[in-house]
Protein backbone atom coordinates (compact mmCIF):
# COMPACT_ATOMS: atom_id res chain seq x y z
CA UNK A 1 0.00 0.00 0.00
CA UNK A 2 1.25 3.21 -0.59
CA UNK A 3 0.05 5.94 1.74
CA UNK A 4 0.71 9.66 0.73
CA UNK A 5 1.22 12.16 3.80
CA UNK A 6 -0.69 15.73 2.77
CA UNK A 7 1.46 17.85 4.42
CA UNK A 8 0.24 21.54 4.19
CA UNK A 9 1.17 25.09 4.81
CA UNK A 10 -0.16 26.09 8.55
CA UNK A 11 -2.86 28.80 7.93
CA UNK A 12 -3.63 29.38 11.34
CA UNK A 13 -1.59 31.73 13.40
CA UNK A 14 -1.74 30.92 16.31
CA UNK A 15 -1.25 27.25 15.79
CA UNK A 16 2.25 28.31 13.16
CA UNK A 17 3.35 29.63 16.76
CA UNK A 18 3.64 26.37 17.97
CA UNK A 19 4.77 24.25 14.26
CA UNK A 20 7.03 27.30 13.65
CA UNK A 21 8.41 26.16 9.96
CA UNK A 22 7.96 22.82 10.73
CA UNK A 23 4.60 21.52 9.33
CA UNK A 24 1.48 19.90 11.66
CA UNK A 25 2.93 16.59 11.72
CA UNK A 26 6.30 17.30 13.05
CA UNK A 27 4.44 19.15 15.82
CA UNK A 28 5.36 17.50 19.54
CA UNK A 29 2.50 15.39 21.14
CA UNK A 30 3.59 14.88 24.41
CA UNK A 31 6.84 12.91 23.99
CA UNK A 32 6.62 12.49 20.06
CA UNK A 33 5.99 14.60 17.04
CA UNK A 34 1.92 14.00 15.78
CA UNK A 35 2.76 12.03 13.11
CA UNK A 36 4.82 9.43 14.73
CA UNK A 37 1.40 7.91 16.29
CA UNK A 38 0.16 7.61 12.47
CA UNK A 39 3.51 5.88 11.60
CA UNK A 40 3.41 3.80 14.34
CA UNK A 41 -0.10 2.47 13.77
CA UNK A 42 0.59 1.85 10.16
CA UNK A 43 3.52 0.28 9.99
CA UNK A 44 2.56 -2.35 13.12
CA UNK A 45 -0.91 -3.10 10.94
CA UNK A 46 0.02 -2.29 7.01
CA UNK A 47 3.25 -2.13 6.27
CA UNK A 48 3.25 0.75 3.91
CA UNK A 49 5.50 2.81 2.17
CA UNK A 50 5.52 6.41 3.06
CA UNK A 51 5.42 9.97 1.21
CA UNK A 52 4.75 13.30 1.55
CA UNK A 53 2.95 15.64 -0.44
CA UNK A 54 3.75 19.69 0.20
CA UNK A 55 5.84 21.60 -1.58
CA UNK A 56 5.62 23.89 1.47
CA UNK A 57 7.18 20.83 3.79
CA UNK A 58 10.80 20.71 4.36
CA UNK A 59 10.66 16.86 3.98
CA UNK A 60 14.77 16.32 5.17
CA UNK A 61 13.30 18.23 8.52
CA UNK A 62 10.09 15.95 8.64
CA UNK A 63 12.51 12.81 8.36
CA UNK A 64 14.79 14.21 11.20
CA UNK A 65 12.09 14.65 13.22
CA UNK A 66 10.56 11.25 12.48
CA UNK A 67 13.66 9.23 11.80
CA UNK A 68 13.70 7.67 15.59
CA UNK A 69 9.88 6.12 14.91
CA UNK A 70 10.45 4.83 11.14
CA UNK A 71 11.33 1.23 10.62
CA UNK A 72 14.76 0.31 9.13
CA UNK A 73 15.67 1.30 6.15
CA UNK A 74 12.53 2.85 5.81
CA UNK A 75 12.03 6.69 4.64
CA UNK A 76 9.52 9.34 3.82
CA UNK A 77 9.80 9.76 -0.06
CA UNK A 78 9.25 13.47 -1.06
CA UNK A 79 6.75 13.80 -3.98
CA UNK A 80 5.25 16.46 -6.01
CA UNK A 81 3.11 14.04 -8.43
CA UNK A 82 1.65 11.05 -8.06
CA UNK A 83 2.51 8.47 -10.47
CA UNK A 84 -0.21 5.75 -9.95
CA UNK A 85 0.22 3.64 -13.16
CA UNK A 86 2.08 0.87 -11.20
CA UNK A 87 -0.35 1.13 -7.80
CA UNK A 88 -3.48 -1.33 -7.01
CA UNK A 89 -3.71 0.89 -4.16
CA UNK A 90 -3.43 4.21 -2.34
CA UNK A 91 -3.82 5.73 1.26
CA UNK A 92 -4.04 9.62 2.04
CA UNK A 93 -3.74 10.96 5.65
CA UNK A 94 -3.27 14.31 6.89
CA UNK A 95 -0.47 15.14 8.77
CA UNK A 96 -2.82 17.26 10.83
CA UNK A 97 -4.96 14.26 12.55
CA UNK A 98 -4.19 12.49 15.49
CA UNK A 99 -6.12 9.11 14.23
CA UNK A 100 -7.44 6.56 16.86
CA UNK A 101 -8.04 4.00 14.76
CA UNK A 102 -6.86 0.35 13.94
CA UNK A 103 -5.71 0.83 10.06
CA UNK A 104 -5.60 -2.96 10.11
CA UNK A 105 -9.58 -3.37 10.38
CA UNK A 106 -9.85 -0.16 8.53
CA UNK A 107 -7.74 -1.51 5.48
CA UNK A 108 -10.24 -4.83 5.51
CA UNK A 109 -12.88 -2.66 4.94
CA UNK A 110 -11.83 -0.54 2.28
CA UNK A 111 -10.35 -3.31 0.53
CA UNK A 112 -13.76 -5.04 0.43
CA UNK A 113 -16.09 -2.06 -0.50
CA UNK A 114 -17.37 -2.05 -4.31
CA UNK A 115 -15.99 1.62 -4.52
CA UNK A 116 -12.53 2.56 -5.73
CA UNK A 117 -12.71 6.03 -4.18
CA UNK A 118 -13.76 6.15 -0.70
CA UNK A 119 -13.53 9.18 1.51
CA UNK A 120 -13.73 9.21 5.34
CA UNK A 121 -14.69 11.76 7.40
CA UNK A 122 -14.87 13.16 10.84
CA UNK A 123 -16.74 16.33 12.66
CA UNK A 124 -17.67 17.23 8.70
CA UNK A 125 -14.02 17.09 7.66
CA UNK A 126 -12.43 14.54 5.37
CA UNK A 127 -9.63 12.45 7.27
CA UNK A 128 -8.33 9.64 5.26
CA UNK A 129 -9.29 8.61 1.28
CA UNK A 130 -8.56 5.72 -0.25
CA UNK A 131 -8.26 4.65 -3.30
CA UNK A 132 -7.90 1.67 -5.53
CA UNK A 133 -7.23 0.06 -9.59
CA UNK A 134 -7.22 3.61 -10.17
CA UNK A 135 -4.69 3.26 -12.98
CA UNK A 136 -4.70 6.15 -15.38
CA UNK A 137 -6.06 8.85 -12.99
CA UNK A 138 -2.71 10.52 -11.73
CA UNK A 139 -3.74 13.46 -14.38
CA UNK A 140 -6.89 14.14 -12.45
CA UNK A 141 -5.21 14.83 -9.03
CA UNK A 142 -4.76 18.13 -7.77
CA UNK A 143 -1.92 20.13 -7.58
CA UNK A 144 -0.61 21.40 -3.89
CA UNK A 145 0.64 24.82 -4.17
CA UNK A 146 2.40 26.90 -1.88
CA UNK A 147 -0.77 28.60 0.03
CA UNK A 148 -2.69 25.74 0.85
CA UNK A 149 -3.35 23.80 3.78
CA UNK A 150 -3.90 20.15 4.12
CA UNK A 151 -8.04 20.83 4.24
CA UNK A 152 -7.57 22.84 1.14
CA UNK A 153 -5.66 20.13 -0.16
CA UNK A 154 -8.68 17.31 0.84
CA UNK A 155 -11.95 19.93 -0.51
CA UNK A 156 -9.21 19.53 -3.87
CA UNK A 157 -9.58 16.18 -3.53
CA UNK A 158 -12.99 16.03 -2.98
CA UNK A 159 -13.83 18.20 -6.18
CA UNK A 160 -11.30 15.59 -8.65
CA UNK A 161 -13.20 13.01 -8.03
CA UNK A 162 -16.60 10.93 -7.35
CA UNK A 163 -16.50 9.33 -3.72
CA UNK A 164 -18.09 7.02 -1.78
CA UNK A 165 -18.52 8.65 1.81
CA UNK A 166 -18.02 6.85 5.36
CA UNK A 167 -18.05 8.24 8.69
CA UNK A 168 -15.80 7.16 11.46
CA UNK A 169 -17.01 6.67 14.88
CA UNK A 170 -17.02 9.84 17.21
CA UNK A 171 -13.53 9.98 19.03
CA UNK A 172 -11.82 8.13 16.44
CA UNK A 173 -9.62 11.37 15.49
CA UNK A 174 -8.28 14.98 17.19
CA UNK A 175 -8.18 17.28 14.54
CA UNK A 176 -4.81 19.92 15.54
CA UNK A 177 -6.27 23.00 13.86
CA UNK A 178 -5.42 25.34 16.57
CA UNK A 179 -3.46 25.30 19.72
CA UNK A 180 -6.97 24.66 21.42
CA UNK A 181 -7.32 21.53 19.80
CA UNK A 182 -4.06 20.82 20.05
CA UNK A 183 -4.17 20.93 23.76
CA UNK A 184 -7.13 18.88 23.83
CA UNK A 185 -5.82 16.14 22.14
CA UNK A 186 -2.42 16.07 23.92
CA UNK A 187 -4.55 16.05 27.62
CA UNK A 188 -6.43 13.41 26.19
CA UNK A 189 -3.72 11.09 25.58
CA UNK A 190 -2.07 12.07 28.70
CA UNK A 191 -5.42 10.71 30.24
CA UNK A 192 -5.51 7.74 28.20
CA UNK A 193 -8.93 8.46 26.96
CA UNK A 194 -7.68 6.47 22.94
CA UNK A 195 -8.01 3.25 22.54
CA UNK A 196 -5.05 2.41 20.13
CA UNK A 197 -2.88 5.28 21.24
CA UNK A 198 -0.53 5.72 24.15
CA UNK A 199 2.00 7.78 25.21
CA UNK A 200 4.71 5.34 27.07
CA UNK A 201 3.36 1.47 27.34
CA UNK A 202 5.60 0.18 30.03
CA UNK A 203 4.37 2.94 32.34
CA UNK A 204 0.76 2.79 31.52
CA UNK A 205 -0.12 1.98 34.80
CA UNK A 206 0.96 5.26 36.07
CA UNK A 207 -0.37 8.85 36.63
CA UNK A 208 3.02 10.58 36.08
CA UNK A 209 5.44 9.67 32.98
CA UNK A 210 8.92 9.98 33.28
CA UNK A 211 11.24 10.57 30.68
CA UNK A 212 14.93 9.35 30.54
CA UNK A 213 17.13 12.08 33.14
CA UNK A 214 14.00 13.34 34.58
CA UNK A 215 14.21 15.55 38.04
CA UNK A 216 11.17 16.15 39.92
CA UNK A 217 10.76 15.69 43.40
CA UNK A 218 7.72 14.01 44.35
CA UNK A 219 6.42 16.83 47.01
CA UNK A 220 6.29 18.81 43.40
CA UNK A 221 3.48 16.36 41.97
CA UNK A 222 0.13 18.10 43.23
CA UNK A 223 -1.51 16.86 40.06
CA UNK A 224 -3.74 13.80 39.70
CA UNK A 225 -1.60 13.47 35.59
CA UNK A 226 1.48 14.85 34.22
CA UNK A 227 3.58 13.74 31.86
CA UNK A 228 7.85 14.73 32.44
CA UNK A 229 9.89 14.37 29.38
CA UNK A 230 13.32 13.36 29.08
CA UNK A 231 15.78 15.87 30.70
CA UNK A 232 12.94 17.66 32.22
CA UNK A 233 14.11 19.20 35.35
CA UNK A 234 11.53 20.49 38.07
CA UNK A 235 12.83 22.92 41.22
CA UNK A 236 11.94 20.72 44.12
CA UNK A 237 9.77 24.24 45.89
CA UNK A 238 7.90 24.10 42.37
CA UNK A 239 3.99 22.44 41.75
CA UNK A 240 2.48 20.62 39.33
CA UNK A 241 -1.54 20.44 39.11
CA UNK A 242 -4.52 18.84 37.05
CA UNK A 243 -2.91 17.46 34.03
CA UNK A 244 0.54 19.04 33.25
CA UNK A 245 2.65 18.17 30.38
CA UNK A 246 6.17 19.00 30.09
CA UNK A 247 8.20 18.34 27.44
CA UNK A 248 11.73 17.36 26.45
CA UNK A 249 14.06 19.52 28.02
CA UNK A 250 12.00 21.42 30.05
CA UNK A 251 13.23 23.43 33.27
CA UNK A 252 10.67 24.40 36.12
CA UNK A 253 12.29 26.85 38.62
CA UNK A 254 11.48 27.51 42.06
CA UNK A 255 7.91 28.16 43.25
CA UNK A 256 6.51 28.21 40.29
CA UNK A 257 3.10 27.34 39.85
CA UNK A 258 1.71 24.52 36.65
CA UNK A 259 -1.65 23.72 36.28
CA UNK A 260 -3.98 22.37 33.08
CA UNK A 261 -0.74 23.29 31.16
CA UNK A 262 1.95 22.13 28.14
CA UNK A 263 5.21 23.53 28.25
CA UNK A 264 6.73 22.67 25.06
CA UNK A 265 10.45 21.87 24.38
CA UNK A 266 13.72 23.35 26.28
CA UNK A 267 11.66 25.99 27.63
CA UNK A 268 12.37 27.35 30.67
CA UNK A 269 9.92 28.72 33.43
CA UNK A 270 11.20 31.48 35.90
CA UNK A 271 10.15 31.37 39.68
CA UNK A 272 6.74 32.55 41.40
CA UNK A 273 5.40 32.26 38.04
CA UNK A 274 1.62 31.10 38.14
CA UNK A 275 1.05 29.27 34.34
CA UNK A 276 -2.68 27.62 33.82
CA UNK A 277 -4.63 26.67 31.14
CA UNK A 278 -2.17 27.67 28.73
CA UNK A 279 0.61 26.63 26.70
CA UNK A 280 4.23 27.94 26.48
CA UNK A 281 6.40 28.21 23.77
CA UNK A 282 9.27 30.10 25.25
CA UNK A 283 8.39 33.11 23.12
CA UNK A 284 4.78 33.34 23.90
CA UNK A 285 1.92 31.89 26.43
CA UNK A 286 -1.10 30.55 24.78
CA UNK A 287 -4.34 30.64 27.01
CA UNK A 288 -6.26 27.76 26.17
CA UNK A 289 -9.35 29.14 27.22
CA UNK A 290 -9.42 32.64 26.23
CA UNK A 291 -7.27 32.22 22.71
CA UNK A 292 -4.96 35.01 24.41
CA UNK A 293 -1.71 35.31 23.35
CA UNK A 294 0.75 37.01 25.82
CA UNK A 295 4.19 37.81 24.54
CA UNK A 296 7.32 37.11 26.58
CA UNK A 297 9.43 39.94 26.50
CA UNK A 298 11.18 39.15 29.58
CA UNK A 299 13.99 35.86 29.37
CA UNK A 300 14.09 36.27 33.00
CA UNK A 301 10.70 34.40 33.55
CA UNK A 302 10.31 32.31 30.61
CA UNK A 303 12.62 31.40 27.44
CA UNK A 304 13.44 29.00 24.65
CA UNK A 305 16.67 27.42 26.13
CA UNK A 306 19.25 25.65 23.52
CA UNK A 307 21.75 23.53 24.18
Amino acid sequence: MKTIFITGTVNNPKLSLLTGDGCVGTLCMVNRPLLAYTIHSLQSSVRPSLFALGSSCNVKALNQALIAYLDWHTRIESITRIEMDDIEETLWLRDDVLYDVDFAEIAIQLRHSQHNNIALFADGQPVLFYQQNNIGTADNLPQMTVTMSSIDYCQAMLQAFTWHRMELTCGQTGIISSPTAYHASSMALLAKRYTHLEIDPQQSSQNVIKGWHSQIDEASLQQSQAYVGDCVRVHKSAHLHGQVILCQGSYVDRCAEIRNSIIMTCVYIGPLLNINNAIVTGHSIIRVDSGAIIPIENTTFTKKMTA
